[in-house]
């Protein structure tokens, strides 16, 4: 039966996932891949379009759909590198980090309630298998 199928399981969560960070996230005016760049660039700020859209599994062309929503509501900023003549960086801006303060706690609430029946160890072990995986499939 197919809904037996891990592939079927894993698609179905993130799905769900997916669903309901869109719904929440939508309270604080960004959407799910809005926030999945806030969220890349507070870890590693000063990202070209083409770094952020392969650290998001986008395409250049919709990061700068993304980043432009994002630069039009005051979240982030784009300034040339100063040691590359081409490159632009984006930054968060204050709004922008108080913003993801609030959007990590939705996030972080979703992800609690999805876990909710599992024990640390269980979350830690899920959490290695699919990283396995990834790896797995990559090799390939």
């Amino acid at each position: 039966m197919v809904d037996q199928r891990l592939g079927y399981v894993i698609k179905r969560t993130q799905q769900v996932l997916r669903s309901r960070m869109d719904e929440k996230l939508d309270t604080v005016g960004v959407t799910t891949p809005q926030y999945a760049a806030l969220s890349i660039l507070e870890e590693d700020q000063g990202l070209s379009n083409a770094e952020l859209a392969r650290r998001c599994f986008l395409t250049p062309q919709t990061m700068h759909k993304i980043i432009g929503g994002l630069e039009a509501k005051g979240l982030v900023e784009r300034k040339s590198d100063p040691s590359h003549g081409r490159k632009i960086n984006t930054l968060l801006t204050s709004e922008g980090k108080d913003l993801l303060k609030k959007a990590h706690k939705i996030v972080q609430n979703i992800e609690c309630k999805m876990t909710s029946d599992l024990t640390e160890q269980e979350i830690e072990q899920t959490r290695k298998n699919l990283a396995r995986c990834v790896e797995l499939l990559n090799d390939s």
